[in-house]
């Protein structure tokens, strides 16, 4: 399949998140059909620092939903006991990729700016997640000020 990657100013944005969810299945299958040695070099690149991104954009998004359905009880509601368990049992993850997920959950409530950058794609997950560890070390009251020059130094490069 050849493919050639541009930029398009006319994507219409989802009118709901189902459409969201769809648009995305689309766009992610799309690209693991694709031949990337149709592509250039340039498109390779491209591609590989949007999808990188979309990773950033998509564990926070993850984070928000995930948060929401704990707080609601919602794995309750499928006969689970706690988040963790409801990813492993519902969606099919590891163990640890389901803490992985819910450790972002508390990471957002501890770390409000390198959550908003990870949500921004102005910083990779690894790099909010390194981010978040090395300030979490910090006392209290001086975590938020280091998030926040943290931050702004990934962000410069």
């Amino acid at each position: 399949m050849e493919v050639s990657i541009t930029m398009s100013s006319s994507v219409v944005p989802p009118a709901s998140a189902g459409q969201a969810l769809e648009m995305l299945q689309s766009a992610v299958r799309y690209l693991a059909a694709a031949d990337p040695t149709a592509m250039t070099a340039d498109e390779q690149a491209r591609c590989l620092r949007v999808l990188e991104q979309a990773n950033s954009a998509g564990t926070a998004a993850r984070t928000c939903v995930l948060g929401a359905f704990a707080s609601a009880r919602g794995p309750g509601a499928d006969a689970e006991y706690s988040p963790r368990a409801w990813l492993i049992h519902k969606t099919g993850v590891t163990r640890g990729a389901a803490m992985a997920c819910t450790a972002w959950v508390r990471r957002a409530e501890d770390h409000p700016r390198v959550f908003a950058a990870l949500a921004a794609e102005v910083l990779s997950e690894s790099v909010a997640r390194i981010v978040c560890q090395w300030t979490s070390q910090l006392p209290e009251d001086c975590r938020d000020l280091a998030d926040e020059k943290l931050v702004a130094a990934a962000a410069a490069g």
